[in-house]
């Protein structure tokens, strides 16, 4: 994802929404005023310049999902080829990425009382897990709730944690789970994710509820009171559009790409990303190359997959890092 930027001189206004939001314009127009460079040496400077300039903030990291496995250790060094990991404390520092929302994270599963407990269990956990790693690294890190969190967790040298939830289907039918998770954090949460839930429709499933369901307008009305930013990355577009116009503030999508650049459908149309710009929302860019480019596939890639899921069933990413290694040979 690229990182948007809200300058360091400039974040004393507003709340955690309107603050975050106006931030993010403001680094896309930083970017638009750097002049065509002669070359591509000198656009690397330029940026670097801007990077070191600005505050940063990724406002989606799937490090939960990794921090469950018993060998990972945010504080030390890991890579996408060895552990299947792309964020940790090392990288972050290096990356000069400032802020990140840790995403709490459960695929779509049953729509069942035991599935809809299992999801929210899940999600606990996985707020146990952010607390506790960033207990354990308190020199380095610390929780934030608030826009204004930001710069003074920067002046102490340190680099702010925020929490996401991706897929509301972690809430079950629950607005006090809901009202738990913000209270433990939480400050955005994606409606859906890769399949419709009891809230909305997802871009990449049948449609079901023609957009938000009854429960999922409960759900969107209930953010804007507890002051948690709604996310419409994943969901269709009727969910996304008769979300911003149900919502009392500008909604984001945290991670998501454009379709006129590649015709996915998890990807935001023109019109869809233009309401969200005329409510004041922002768009935070998904870089994963299936969003954005023809990903070839052979009938020897195609194979290696099939073999490498056969033995290794389940989530990859869940794998210890020896299996993962021996599934990549």
């Amino acid at each position: 994802m690229i990182q948007s930027c809200l300058s360091r001189r400039t974040t004393n206004r507003c709340g955690l929404g309107s603050r975050l939001f106006s931030g993010i314009a403001m680094g896309a127009a930083c970017a638009l005023a750097v002049p065509a460079a002669a070359n591509d040496s000198e656009q690397v400077r330029q940026a670097m310049e801007i990077h070191e300039e600005v505050w940063t903030v990724d406002t989606h990291v799937d490090v939960p999902i990794v921090m469950q496995r018993p060998f990972f250790n945010i504080r030390e060094r890991h890579s996408q080829l060895e552990h299947r990991s792309q964020f940790d404390i090392p990288r972050m520092i290096e990356g000069g990425l400032d802020a990140a929302f840790f995403a709490v994270y459960h695929p779509q599963g049953p729509r069942t009382v035991e599935g809809r407990r299992n999801a929210v269990e899940q999600a606990r956990h996985q707020f146990d897990l952010i607390h506790q790693a960033v207990r354990d690294n308190s020199d380095v890190l610390e929780l934030a709730t608030e826009a204004d969190d930001a710069e003074r967790i920067r002046r102490a040298g340190k680099r702010a944690v925020y929490i996401g939830i991706e897929n509301g289907y972690v809430i079950g039918r629950d607005l006090d789970v809901l009202h738990e998770f913000f209270d433990r954090g939480a400050r955005y949460v994606t409606l859906a994710h890769t399949r419709n839930n009891d809230i909305c429709d997802s871009s990449t499933d049948r449609r079901e509820h023609g957009g938000l369901s009854d429960f999922g307008r409960l759900v969107v009305r209930e953010m804007n009171k507890l002051g948690m930013m709604i996310d419409v990355s994943h969901i269709s577009d009727d969910a996304a559009l008769q979300a911003i116009d149900l919502s009392r503030a500008p909604v984001i999508a945290s991670h998501s790409s454009a379709y006129a650049i590649y015709p996915h459908a998890r990807n935001m149309n023109d019109h869809l990303l233009r309401r969200i710009a005329e409510t004041g929302g922002v768009v935070q860019m998904n870089m994963f190359s299936p969003y954005l480019i023809d990903v070839e596939t052979t009938p020897e890639r195609a194979e290696a997959l099939r073999r490498w899921r056969a033995e290794f069933p389940g989530r990859v990413t869940e794998l210890p890092v020896e299996r993962m290694k021996a599934a990549v040979e």
